[in-house]
């Protein structure tokens, strides 16, 4: 099916998603749609993006906040990087949507975390929050 915001979305049998791909800092990132009861709602979902793209920009200080000093403390060893390098090697991979308006973000840890993704939920209401490291 084609979206006004999200363009081509397509349903994954197997993942049980809808699946598309949006434009965000320049990069092409997937997006995954959770489906509740049968149901998607493409356009609540259009809305949680066009928030997210709005403050975009502030989340790297709000992953730094915290993930920072966790580096810093207990994966950083004897090499250590700046706060500026920290923040350029991270850097987005997807996005999963879910139907409690909320969405995960992923990001490629540039080995600063051995690998581990770092994720950070984000919802209108409370913007960048819970931030963790997966995988």
């Amino acid at each position: 099916m084609n979206h006004s915001f999200f363009g081509e979305v397509e349903f994954s049998e197997s993942l049980k998603l809808h699946t598309s791909s949006i434009k965000l800092e320049g990069l092409s990132l997937p997006v995954y749609i959770s489906v509740t009861e049968g149901r998607v709602d493409l356009n609540s979902a259009a809305e949680l993006m066009k928030e997210l793209k709005n403050r975009f920009s502030t989340i790297y200080d709000y992953i730094e906040g915290e993930m920072y000093d966790l580096y810093r403390k207990e994966w950083a060893g004897f090499f250590k990087s700046s706060k500026r390098k920290f923040q350029q090697k991270i850097n987005p991979n997807s996005i999963v949507i879910y139907s409690d308006q909320t969405l995960d973000i992923y990001f490629n840890d540039g080995g600063l975390f051995k690998g581990h993704d770092i994720v950070v939920r984000f919802s209108k209401e409370q913007g960048f929050f819970n931030q963790r490291l997966t995988g």
